[in-house]
């Protein structure tokens, strides 16, 4: 059931319910305008409509060879016999938000993990957990405070 979000917004489409994480979560598709390849799908708890993943996908295609045997005259292999041993890569970058607490009346999670998997000619798999455990809201921030320059 796509829905359209107006004039070069994208689209929406309701993907049904799955498990995260040990929870039922609804799937919300999104697709950027221009027909890109980029696939987002964000997942949201059924029963408190917590946003507990997005999913980001992206699949580049093998490339052409160029030069070698079977090639034509300028270089580009018209007959893709060069090409065989390409593979298209695959990009997925994972976001998961879990240990839901209130801070200051707003529910927030508190763990977030990344995953960043590339699956191709060379597979790459790497992943991040962040544990929050201090919220502040409504504080003063200095510039120093984004100083990372060595003194």
């Amino acid at each position: 059931m796509p829905l359209n979000l107006g004039d070069n917004k994208g689209q929406l489409e309701y993907g049904g319910t799955k498990e995260i994480n040990h929870r039922r979560a609804h799937e919300i598709r999104y697709r950027p305008p221009g027909g890109s390849d980029l696939k987002i799908s964000l997942f949201f708890d059924t029963e408190t409509f917590q946003h507990l993943r997005s999913v980001y996908s992206y699949v580049i295609s093998a490339r052409m060879s160029q030069g070698g045997l079977g090639s034509s005259p300028g270089g580009n292999d018209r007959t893709g016999e060069g090409s065989a041993s390409q593979s298209e890569t695959r990009v997925e970058l994972r976001e998961d938000f879990s240990d839901f607490k209130a801070e200051s009346g707003l529910t927030l999670p508190h763990s977030y993990k990344l995953h960043w998997e590339t699956v191709g000619a060379g597979s790459q798999f790497t992943d991040w957990t962040l544990t929050l455990n201090r919220f502040m809201f409504d504080t003063h921030l200095e510039a120093k405070h984004f100083d990372v320059s060595s003194n």
